[in-house]
């Protein structure tokens, strides 16, 4: 792709279409999606999704794997991903996409501490990012590219999000099995006894896994991408 064609695709009202940069991220990510898809480079895996994606130094721990890529963007929701989904990942045409995003598809109903959702409140919360996740299987199996889908992590409270939590990466699992794609048990290795709440691996946010986390996180998620590159090799 030459640099007249990219523009052309990826600024159809130009560079400054309101007198402003491209808002949130997407300026920067057109810029670094320039780098891959001008000089006709290929990353061997991009990692996506929200602020745990976001915050996360991939390549201390993955570089061993090639070229690997960072398109998180925090507080971002499962909805939000679908927009962005093939122009962040499906476009630079990796070996493997790597997604963990959902926990923030709540944040309707956590910003308001007095607003907690009902149950038929969190079944739908519950079905659209499920929905959405299938979006993204699909959407990177018609592109013949392999999926890893990470499972949703606990979080270091008690509320209505635990149980929900647990559903969503049931289901989100199985339809692993459906479209032939991977899942990353991270949940299991950061939960702690009660299987409810994330273990103190994080700053406080009762969220945000620091470093230790994501120590547990990599170790879960290399074999599977190593698996996934041994087998595209041969």
């Amino acid at each position: 792709m030459t640099i007249e064609e990219y523009i052309k695709r990826y600024y159809p009202r130009g560079f400054y279409p309101d007198g402003e940069p491209l808002p949130g991220r997407r300026e920067e990510f057109n810029r670094r999606n320039s780098v891959y898809l001008v000089n006709g480079i290929k990353p061997d895996v991009v990692f996506i999704g929200d602020s745990i994606i976001d915050w996360w130094e991939i390549q201390p721990y993955f570089s061993d794997l090639g070229k690997v890529v960072n398109r998180g963007i925090g507080g971002e929701m499962t909805y939000q991903l679908v927009e962005r989904f093939k122009q962040d990942a499906i476009d630079l045409q990796p070996k493997a996409i790597v997604v963990l995003e959902g926990i923030n598809d709540f944040y309707p109903f956590f910003a308001d501490k007095n607003n907690r959702p009902n149950p038929e409140e969190t079944e739908e919360i519950i079905k659209k990012t499920v929905n959405n996740h299938e979006t993204f299987m699909r959407t990177s199996k018609d592109a013949g590219i392999e999926h890893i889908v990470c499972s949703i992590l606990p979080i270091g409270c008690l509320d209505e999000r635990n149980g929900a939590i647990i559903e969503m990466n049931g289901r989100i699992k199985a339809l692993t099995e459906k479209y032939g794609c991977y899942y990353a048990d991270l949940y299991g290795g950061l939960v702690e006894d009660d299987g409810l709440r994330l273990k103190q691996v994080h700053f406080g946010d009762e969220l945000h896994p620091h470093v230790i986390g994501y120590n547990i996180m990599a170790e879960r998620l290399m074999p599977i991408l190593k698996k996934i590159l041994k087998k595209l090799e041969g």
